[in-house]
Parts: C-alpha cells; structure tokens; sequence
C-alpha cells in the first residue's frame, strides 16, 4: 500500500472486531507519522484506544477525551480527563510520531491555540538560571495550588530553596533544589516516603488547567468579562482558578481553534466510521439543541453564550474532519468503512466466532484453521491467562501464539491467512476496560500519623486526654518540643518528644466522645487491666478452638483438575496478589486433611466471591456439595446470580433456596440436597432447617456471619467440625490487627483494588433539576440503573415522586430502613434483577449491594455525609467495564459549611485516597473490627482506644503460646544540648508532630539513619538541635539494647545508670574495658552508674555510643 494511494479502507467498521485498530497500528509502524484517530462515540474510542496500547505500546498512544460536563454545566471537567487532554497536546506538539484517540464529542470542543499551550509549559534543566519566586507565581497561574506535602498531581510547595511540585505526564513528583537561583538538582521522589528516588538533566513541567494563560491573559479577561457584567471572584487562597472557570475560555484567548491546529504537517486522519460519525452527529446536534432550548434554566448570565463559542456544531465538526466544498480538508484522510467505494483496497473480514465459553469448540476451530496454514494468535488479558491457557491448549494440534493484552475483539482475514482471537470472547465475557493510565499517587506516611490539636490521644500510662498542641519548653536548661496532653480537670500532661511513641490517636469503636480520664487517679489503670483479662480469655478461647480443630480428621480435597484451570482461566479479569494469595491459602487448606476454617477479609468489590467460587469449584470436583450461606435474601440473590453466570458452560446444578422461592420449589430443592442432584446452593438461614440435609456435603461458604443470629451461629458450630468452612465478610481489618489474628486464626485478607479499575468520574454540583434528569438519562439510554440517594426516610416518598415527574419515562423503586423486611428485600431483589431503573434510597446502600449494572449515583445533601461514608456510597457504583459518575448534590441556594467544601473537594480530587480519606477509612475499619471480635471486644476498644488494643491482644497471644514478650523499657537520655525540629526548618506543625511520632517510634539505629537522610533530602541540611534529637535518638535505642535505664551527658562527663536492683555481668564490664581507654568509674549506691570521662567535644558522642555498644 503506497502513501499516495492511502485514502479509504474498505472495513467493516464493527463486525470485523479490532481489524480497523489493526490497520491504524499498521499504518504509523510504516507511515512513521503523527495520526488522528476519530471514532463516532467515546465508547468506541476508548475501545479503539485499549487496542492500540496492545498493539503499539503506552508511549506512542493518547487519548483525548471530551471534558466529562454535560451541556452548559457550571463545572469544572475532571482532572484526570483534564490530564489526558494535556498530555495529548504535548504529544501532539512536540511532532512526535504518535496516535491521538478521539471522539466527534472530544473534537467539537474547541481549544486554546498551540502558541498558548507552548507559552504555558515550562523546561527546566540543572544549571539554569530561575526567578523562584517569579517560578511559585507561574506555576499559580498554570493552575497549581500551595500544599505543605505535595501528595497528588496539581499541587507544590516550597521549603527553603527546594520546590516539590507534581505535574501531568510525571509518573513521580519533582524536588527541584536551588542554590540562589540556579538550579543544582532535579530529583523525582516518591510521594508515600517523600524521599527522592532517581535524578533528571531535564524536566518538563505541564500547565494543570486547560485555559493556558499567564497573569497578563488572565487580568485582560477579567476586565473583558466584567463589562459585559460578569465578575469573576476566585478565593483568595486558590489562585485565580474557582469551579467553572472553564466555561469562560474565550474571555482569556482572542480565538479558539480545533484540535487538529495542534498536530504538525504530515500527520494523516483516521476516521473509524463515516456512517457511525454521522450517527453520531445527529445524536449530539439533538442534545445540544435540547440544552440550548432550556434556556438559562438558573445557569447563570451569559450560560448559553459562552458554551456557544466553544462547541462546534456536529453539522460543521463533520465537514472539518470529512471536507466540504465551503471546508476543505486540512488531513490526509484513511477512512475505515463498511461496504466498497470507488478507489479503496478491499480486505474481507469477519470477527471471532462465538464460542459461548466452549472451549472444545474453540480448540477445533484452532486445529481446523491450523490445517489451512493460518497464522494464529490469541491476545490474552493477563500473564496468569497466558500460563493457564497454555496448558489447556498443550495438546492442540495447530500453532497458535498466545500474547500478553486486551483487543476489543478477534478477528479472521481469509484472504491473508490470519487469525486473531481474544480470550474475554472465547469465554462469553465482557471485555476488561482499562484504565486511563495515571501517575503513581501517594499519601506521605506522616499524614497518618498526624495528629491536631482538640484530638483525642491516649497515653499507655495515663490513659485518654485531648491533644493541645506543641510546645517548646525548657528542661534542665536545654530546649526541646513537648505534646501538651489535657486531662479531666483541665490538668496538664507535658510529654517530651522522645517518648511520643506512647501516645497515639484515640479511635474507638464508635463515634462517641470518650470520657478523659484523670492524672494521678487509678481507674486507668482499672480499665487496662479488664481489657487485658478479656483479651486473655478471648485469645485464650482461639487457640483452644484451633487446638480442637487439628485433632478432627477431615476431608483431604484432590489436587486441581484440568477443569478446574479452565475455570480460573473464564475469569476474565486479573487477579490482584492478595486474590492469589487467599486461592493458594484456601486449595493447601482444602488439600490438607483438618478441616478447613478460615476467614476471608477484604472490601466490596475486592474479589472475595471469585475467590470463594474457586473453592467451591474445586470441592464440586471432587463430587462433593456445596452450601453458600447469606444473611439476606438480596445477598443471596446476588450470589446465585454471579454463580450462574460464572458457572455457566459446566455441567454443575446451581439452586438458590431462601422465602422467595414457592413451598414447592423449596421442598424439589431441599430434595435435590439429599438426593445428591444439588451442587451448590446460595441459601439464608433456611439452609440451617432441620428438613435441609446434604448428602455429600464438602464445604460451607459463609457471607457476613457476624449478621447472624446467636442461635444460627450454635448450629454453624457443627459444620465446623465435619466439613470444610470458609467465612467471608466485607469488614477490611486493620493490618495492625491482622498482625495478632493471625497467630491465633486462620486469617486471609483481600485489600488491593481490582487492577486497572476505572475511576468513578465525581461531581460536587448546586441542586440542578436538568443536571439530575440528563444524568438518569444518561445513565438509562445505555440500559444501566440508578442510585439515586436522599437520606431523610419522612420525604423520601415525595423525592421518589418529584423525579417520576422529572423523567416519567424512567421506573422508580424506593427503599429504606423503616420498610417492612420482606418488602425492603423484595424491592431490593427486584433492582438486582432490572425490574426497574432508578432506586431512590436513604444510605442502606452504604454497604454489601455489589450490583455491576448501576454506574451511576446522585447523593442528595452530600454536605451532610462524612468523608469515610461519601467514599463508601460513590463505591457501589464503578464495578464493570463502565466508565460510572458519582453526582454530589449541594443546595442550589443556601450556605455550604468549610468543612463540607473540603470534605467534597477532597472526595472529587482524590483519585486515590487523599490522607483526610485515609484517616476516615482507617477509623471506620477499626470500628468494624468489632464485627470480626464480637460485641464484647468491641467495647473494649471503646475503653482504651485501637492502637493500645492492638498492643494489648499481641501481649496476650505472646504469652499463651509461651514467647517473650517484646523489650518494653523507655531510657531517658539527656545531652545538656537543644534538640528538636526548628520552626525555619519544618513549618507546618502537623507534619512535624508525625515526624517526631516516626523517631519515636524507631527500634533500630538504621531506621533512625534513614529519617536523618529523608530530612535532608526533603527539607534541607539538618541545623543542630534537629541533628542532636536524631543523636538522642540513636543513643536511646542503643540505651534500650544495653538494658541502661537513663544516659545522662555532662560537659566533661556521660552517666550510664542501671535500672534499680540490676547491673551488668562481668563479662560486658570487662569488655567495656577493653574497648574505652577513657577513665571509667563505678558507683553502687542505690543504682549501679556508669562514668566516663569525656574527650574532646566533637567526639563526645561517637564515645557515649561506643560504651553503650560496649554493654549491650
């Protein structure tokens, strides 16, 4: 195929698979020139778009997608969609030979001028000479925002002459270090440790906001806007940006171009479509006639004007791209179309056939095509498919090439003998959407340290307080930081920073204030012990059960079957690691002849119920039964129904028996169990009737025991006993928690995300009825469904009644806590079953429902909900191969507290969990903990708190199972030097509490080394009392090690001193003295003591140390 003769491509544009993405990777491998790929919608974009990356790698793809804003929406586009739009003109403009994915939507949106966009990036290079304020002040108008920690993209700081900034098309932030004002180093560090991980000749900074302009631009269109009577009033603490600003883009440019103005000559144009692009075209033409129709609608002044100028009309989007007598093409244009034109090179095509999860048919099908010499390849999702796929294809008889990546769908070329097949079709599943590829973010791990004055800490050896502060005192003539700790009574705990490891942030198991406990009085003391006792006996209580349990002889399960790895291989996402993990965990388990018991703990969505599927899988081959027993019937629909769709294509009968089946299928079913016809069955409580008997019965799967019924749990006992057990609950367990469980019960935990999961697109957006009714449509045209939540049970009926009228063509259903429990489970089970689209419920919904089909939430009064729970409601949706949005709704009219604006600014930037969310989501898993301990515990860590919990269970473990406690004494060291972190050294207060907190906390001098090398990576050269607390430090970890109980250092003289009624043998003595030539003397008066005389002074240290290693 000759340049010249590239113009038009007949392809079947959607039954031929990923042909037309074939023919594009083929062309820029030969053509080695930028190319436009458009496709009619952002689904087939984004389909478009995954394939390339399969055929042509991360580096040579970008996709520009459409802002995420519905018509004349007053906000901001998303920051990651904003970033990859970015990262798409910086692609575009640096001529590199490169795809650009697009839509007709993504391309009607006009843009800035290139020259803005060049004018607004920013080279720097080590030696060069920068303005660092007139560099702070740019980057303030590129639309970064000041923080204390740069954490997430977007954001900068400055300490001293370093600047920490994070910028689109950076995998890792960047530490740029000045001495004046030129530039000594570039260094990108990683943002959960802060500490630099590699050094740049050259970095590139990106602008952060799609208006690209500087200072001058920005004050020109302020003044042009305030004279047609808008006033643009941005908060003083956020730059000149404010929510929205982006729909006045034409104020700050004296023109608007298209997208194309960005690629450089020579790039072609691919266009997957010409019919699905004017299809296309006369969808958007209808919507944003529709929206202009609506008028302002309480938009605001000038609404429609402003979003005129910046959206081209479908009708001339398609003569920009396609030509016209009046729009001549600009692009050498390939399209890739369905049916013969004049002038085109005809390829005969059809997709993949069906297989519907036959994987003897495809095997055939293989060998068939073998036979006819066809180059076969299989494009496979994950490494862990390929391996598994490999063995089940070993005794094909055809070559085939099996290839690490996701197609949209397989495809056969007769003509030129090839073949190409994707696993997801092989096996009747939807394809895995990934996605869009983002920078590594992280939370620095002193923001889950932090504390701030008025939280509730505790003190292991004074009990619960409120935090005060910091304050610098001074003790013994030297100066050092102090927390200050008030108590009942309004009396004062001074805690030097040395020992703040013994205080940590009070969490317990509810949201109740807790009762400050009192300096000097003995009911701490009390409490402690009670807790300690029932700890004792609780742990006391595992360990006997699982001394029971070793003693029984159970059923030893067969090692996997081959069917059993073409069962894991129709799971057609990738396993996470902890997925992996728990499966080996559970098969050695199973395989072993003790019966099993072990817990599963892991989020929703985490993929607890594949791994669970595998066991059940593995125990049916077995010829054994099954039984999966739920606390309710909704779960227990959910369950049947994922174990229909994931089971289907073996020959295993799958029966759900709970109060919705009739009294005639219960009674077949229940007969089915006994006759041995029943493989598994998803049931509630039912299952434990006395009329239920198994004939085989292999394993019991328990969802959410802890919402069962004491008499339930009596006769779960029994199974534990005779069969195989596996218990999973939705509550994630602390890791400090997990650390002691897990000594004392067979624990499996499930917390990483499922790979690749695509972000839920999150609006904070006033009350809009438009707003509401376009995102229900959206939502409905792509037959999904809706959560749509109002928390208040008195209004709920009239919120379900406004919206019937808002879209009447859309089926409603409302549920709530007050609702009878037969008809709150039916109308819950109805929604699982698409009997109807929107759900309009209070917050039920927080927890448990895993429904794939809803991709979309509306939460009325999101000012309201607290950071953990926003996070926990936009997570019901976002569990499929759908892009899914979350709509925050505030007021339209009244005040919104600072709280609630930071709570829902951090919950729409947070694409990760941002250090506020952290902190939340680790509170409400502690107070879930109880769920996984029982009620009483529960109340124990109400009493002392979570972290002295923790402390406490380990303890007891230890000494039930006969091993030595941890080294539990706290040497006082004083250096008669200042030593603490000074104000010009570390600002904020925050983070230098969580500093502080981490070498406190520190067991080993090398971890100590390693935060003096992270201080002067991140802040600079340490000044002298930031390097004497390190010092101090050092000694006191070595004090620990040598058993001394204070270290005491004299201008001329250091003291060792020996806890009271103890002393070091003869043989570290001796040693001690071989090692110092210093005079040493002992004293034995009360306390045996230690002297030394000191040498020079800046030796004086390495000596005290010397001696203290001497003694260890």
């Amino acid at each position: 195929m000759s340049r010249a003769s590239l113009r038009q491509a007949d392809l079947p544009s959607r039954s031929a698979g990923s042909q037309p993405s074939a023919v594009v990777a083929y062309l820029i491998r030969r053509l080695e020139r930028p190319i436009a790929a458009i496709a009619g919608d952002e689904e087939r974009a984004t389909a478009l778009y995954q394939d390339l990356i399969v055929l042509l790698g991360q580096g040579m793809v970008h996709r520009l997608p459409p802002w995420d804003l519905l018509p004349y929406e007053e906000g901001s586009p998303n920051q990651e969609v904003v970033g990859s739009r970015i990262e798409a003109f910086e692609a575009m403009t640096q001529n590199r030979s490169a795809v650009v994915v697009l839509s007709l939507k993504s391309f009607m949106q006009q843009v800035p001028p290139p020259e803005a966009y060049l004018a607004s990036r920013i080279e720097v290079r080590v030696g060069d000479e920068i303005d660092v304020d007139g560099l702070l002040w740019r980057l303030l108008y590129l639309g970064y925002e000041y923080r204390s920690v740069v954490e997430e993209q977007g954001e900068m700081s400055r300490r001293g002459g370093l600047i920490d900034l994070f910028s689109f098309g950076m995998k890792e932030p960047l530490r740029i270090e000045f001495f004046g004002d030129e530039v000594v180093s570039l260094r990108r560090f990683d943002p959960f440790t802060q500490r630099s991980v590699g050094k740049d000749e050259r970095a590139v900074i990106l602008p952060f906001r799609e208006l690209f302009f500087d200072e001058q631009q920005y004050r020109r269109g302020v003044s042009a806007l305030a004279r047609r009577g808008v006033e643009l009033i941005a908060p003083e603490d956020e730059g000149p940006y404010f929510e929205g600003i982006e729909r006045y883009l034409v104020a700050f440019h004296e023109r608007l171009v298209s997208v194309f103005d960005y690629l450089s000559r020579g790039a072609v144009l691919a266009v997957h479509g010409r019919d699905d692009l004017e299809r296309e075209a006369a969808v958007l033409a209808d919507e944003l006639s529709r929206h202009a129709g609506e008028g302002d609608g309480g938009r605001g002044a000038h609404a429609e004007t402003e979003w005129g100028v910046h959206i081209l009309p479908p009708a001339s989007a398609l003569e920009h791209i396609l030509g016209s007598p009046a729009e001549p093409r600009r692009l050498p244009i390939l399209i890739l179309e369905r049916g013969a034109v004049p002038d085109t090179l005809s390829l005969s095509s059809r997709p993949q056939s069906p297989y519907g999860g036959n994987f003897t048919l495809f095997k055939e099908e293989v060998e068939r095509l073998g036979g006819e010499a066809y180059l076969q390849f299989l494009f496979c999702e994950s490494r862990g498919q390929i391996e598994r796929l490999t063995e089940l294809l070993s005794e094909a008889e055809a070559p085939l090439e099996l290839v690490l990546g996701s197609l949209a769908g397989g495809f056969q070329i007769p003509d030129a003998g090839l073949a190409v097949y994707t696993d997801h079709e092989i096996f009747g599943r939807f394809r895995r959407r990934r996605a869009l590829p983002r920078a590594r973010l992280g939370i620095p791990l002193e923001d889950l340290l932090t504390l701030t004055p008025g939280d509730w800490i505790v003190h292991v050896d004074y009990g619960i307080g409120r935090y005060a502060g910091l304050e610098r005192i001074e003790i013994d003539e030297t100066i050092t930081d102090c927390l200050l700790i008030r108590y009942e009574g309004d009396d004062k705990l001074y805690v030097p920073v040395e020992r703040m490891n013994l205080v940590q942030r009070y969490i317990g198991s509810s949201d109740a204030r807790p009762r400050p406990s009192k300096l000097g009085g003995a009911m701490w003391e009390r409490a402690k012990q009670r807790t300690k006792r029932a700890i004792r006996e609780m742990a006391k209580e595992l360990l006997a059960l699982y001394a029971e349990r070793e003693a029984y002889e159970g059923y030893s399960f067969s090692p996997d079957k081959p069917w059993q790895r073409q069962f894991e291989s129709s799971f057609i996402y990738e396993e996470t690691d902890d997925q992996l993990e728990s499966t080996e965990e559970i098969k050695r388990d199973m395989e072993s002849a003790k019966p099993m018991d072990r817990l599963v703990t892991g989020d929703v969505g985490y993929g607890k119920t594949e791994v669970a599927l595998r066991a059940a899988f593995k125990a049916v081959m077995d010829s054994k039964q099954v039984a999966i027993l739920v606390p309710t019937t909704v779960l227990a629909q959910q369950h049947y129904n994922t174990c229909l769709e994931r089971l289907a294509g073996f020959p295993i009968n799958v029966e759900m028996l709970s109060r919705f089946r009739s009294r005639a299928r219960q009674k077949a079913i229940v007969e089915g169990l006994r006759r041995g016809t029943v493989d598994i069955v998803v049931g509630t409580h039912r299952l434990l009737s006395k009329d239920v008997e198994f004939k085989n019965l292999g394993l019991v799967i328990i969802d959410e025991e802890q919402r069962f019924g004491v008499a339930h749990k009596e006769r779960l006992k029994r199974f534990r006993r005779t069969v195989d057990v596996l218990t999973m609950t939705a509550t994630p367990i602390p890791r400090t928690l997990h650390m002691s469980l897990v000594r004392i019960r067979d624990l499996s935990t499930i917390e990483t995300p499922p790979k690749n999961r695509l972000s839920i697109v999150t609006r904070v957006v006033r009350w809009d009825e438009d707003l509401i009714a376009d995102a229900i449509r959206r939502e409905v045209d792509r037959e999904g469904q809706v959560y749509f939540l109002h928390n208040r049970v008195q209004s709920i009926d009239s919120m379900a009644n406004f919206l019937r009228r808002l879209v009447p063509e859309v089926t409603l259903g409302v549920a709530h806590g007050q609702m009878r429990e037969d008809e709150l489970e039916r109308t819950m089970v109805d929604f699982l079953n698409r009997r109807f689209q929107v759900l309009v419920s209070t917050s039920i919904i927080e927890s448990g429902l895993d429904i794939p089909n809803v991709n979309t939430i509306v939460v009325n009064r999101a000012d309201r909900f607290g950071l953990a729970q926003l996070h926990q409601l936009r997570g019901r949706v976002g569990r499929s191969d759908r892009l899914a949005y979350a709509y925050l709704l505030v007021p339209a009219g009244g005040r919104v507290t600072r709280d609630a604006r930071k709570r829902l600014g951090a919950i729409e930037s947070f694409h990760e969990l941002g250090s506020g969310l952290k902190l939340a989501l680790r509170d409400l898993e502690i107070r879930g903990a109880g769920n996984i301990l029982g009620p009483e515990q529960h109340g124990h860590i109400g009493i002392v708190g979570f972290d002295l919990y923790c402390k406490l269970l380990d303890e007891a473990v230890r000494e039930l199972k006969g091993e030595a406690p941890e080294e539990q004494s706290e040497p006082t060291i004083r250096l008669g030097v200042d030593a603490y972190l000074p104000d010009d050294y570390i600002g904020d207060a925050e983070h230098k509490v969580a500093i502080y907190r981490r070498i406190a906390s520190c067991a080993k001098e090398d971890q100590v080394a390693s935060i003096e090398e992270e201080l002067a990576d991140r802040f600079g050269r340490l000044p002298e009392p930031a390097r004497m607390l390190i010092e101090g430090m050092k000694l006191k970890i070595l004090a620990r090690r040598a058993s001394v109980e204070r270290v005491t250092v004299h201008q001329r003289v250091a003291e060792f001193e020996y806890p009271r009624g103890t002393e070091p043998d003869r043989k570290r003595i001796a040693y001690l003295m071989e090692q110092v030539k210093e005079p040493i003397e002992f004293a034995a008066a009360g306390r045996f003591a230690i002297r030394v005389t000191l040498g020079e002074e800046r030796l004086r240290f390495d000596l005290v140390k010397k001696v203290l290693r001497s003694l260890a």
